[in-house]
């Protein structure tokens, strides 16, 4: 018989949330669940429990990107392993939480079983992703892959061309992709208008982008802007 296994699960719909929990409780006694339903409360939960061994969260906790709280909770929990549980099964997503060095990844629409087995897999060391995942990994891990389609090998190219792009034009392009002109940008960052519109020039050609619309539709298949 496995020994208790303490999993922070992190999921801004609390009612969902813990429903979910106690039914896998009731399914596997060895778990035992903590909840929190967003960053803030997920690190206090995490620093006051250090054996906490799981942690389930998902990727959009009410307007907050809870990848982000991946490595802020890997520098309290060194040895939690962690199962992204969400509705998202693009690529984007995917890949920016393969990215975040993750364990598991499991998508809303499947069984809990699978939920259940993700978290026993990722607490003995193994990774479970699910099939949706494990493609768009493959696809990363294999250029020639042909488990994708046309939309997604473009997403994987916008995906590499935007890492191209400099901190400073990263910044550039999620100011313009919320609607800030370059003037605005550049009181905000401190240049002159010059230098961000050469900038803004740059970001056009490294990404493929004709005009505002597409910089916009970009941002959001990148994650930058909701």
């Amino acid at each position: 018989m496995r020994s208790a296994l303490k999993i922070l699960f992190v999921d801004d719909h609390e009612g969902i949330r813990n429903g979910i929990g106690q039914l896998l409780q009731q399914n596997d006694s060895c778990f035992d669940f903590i909840y929190a339903s967003n960053c803030t409360q997920a690190l206090e939960v995490a620093a006051k429990n250090p054996d906490i061994k799981v942690v389930v969260v998902d990727i959009n906790l009410d307007g907050e990107n809870g990848l982000e709280l991946v490595p802020q909770i890997r520098k309290i929990l060194m040895d939690a392993k962690f199962v992204v549980y969400t509705m998202y099964s693009d690529s984007p997503h995917i890949m920016q939480a393969l990215k975040s060095k993750i364990d598991g990844y499991i998508t809303k629409d499947a069984p809990l079983e699978e939920l259940k087995k993700a978290i026993v897999a990722v607490s003995e060391g193994s990774i479970f992703y699910n099939k949706r995942a494990s493609q768009i990994m493959h696809a990363l891990l294999n250029t020639n892959s042909e488990d994708l389609s046309d939309k997604d090998v473009n997403i994987m190219n916008l995906v590499k061309n935007y890492k191209q792009l400099t901190k400073k034009e990263q910044e550039v392009f999620k100011l313009l992709a919320m609607n800030k002109t370059s003037r605005e940008v550049s009181e905000i960052l401190g240049k002159s208008e010059k230098t961000i519109i050469n900038q803004r020039s740059n970001i056009y050609g490294k990404l493929n982008l004709h005009d505002r619309l597409d910089l916009i539709e970009a941002a959001k298949i990148l994650g930058v802007i909701a």
